[in-house]
């Protein structure tokens, strides 16, 4: 939710401030992915989607890898990720439909990958984004 500009991803936490903010109006207002089930190569991810296919999602975490790293990720979806296994407990969709996930990044790289690991140790779920 959102109150002059302070973003909530909580519903509790919004009602609350509803009462300072009494004029505000709040309204979802996060970034949107498409997410493939089960992906195997980065290619999955780029395919043409409906953009009502696409799911809310907030980054509880970014993990920078090296290049090589990143590129040996991207080629292979289905390998289990140490990166992945010390923060899958970050990975869950809320009450509210958002989709918590931590965002893999290349060092000095704009786009990246979101995982939603549903509790795996690899990329159960997966979305490309760029400009992030």
């Amino acid at each position: 939710m959102n109150f002059n500009g302070i973003l909530f991803t909580d519903t509790a936490l919004a009602k609350q401030a509803k009462s300072f903010y009494p004029t505000a109006t709040y309204g979802l207002s996060l970034s949107t992915a498409f997410f493939v089930k089960l992906p195997y190569t980065i290619y999955d991810l780029l395919g043409p989607h409906h953009p009502d296919a696409e799911k809310p999602f907030v980054i509880e975490k970014t993990i920078y890898i090296s290049k090589i790293d990143y590129e040996n990720f991207i080629t292979d979806l289905c390998v289990d990720r140490w990166f992945i296994e010390q923060n899958r407990r970050l990975c869950h969709i809320d009450e509210n439909s958002n989709w918590h996930c931590i965002l893999v990044k290349r060092y000095r790289s704009s786009d990246g990958i979101l995982v939603m690991s549903g509790g795996r140790v690899f990329p159960y779920w997966a979305a490309y984004v760029r400009d992030i």
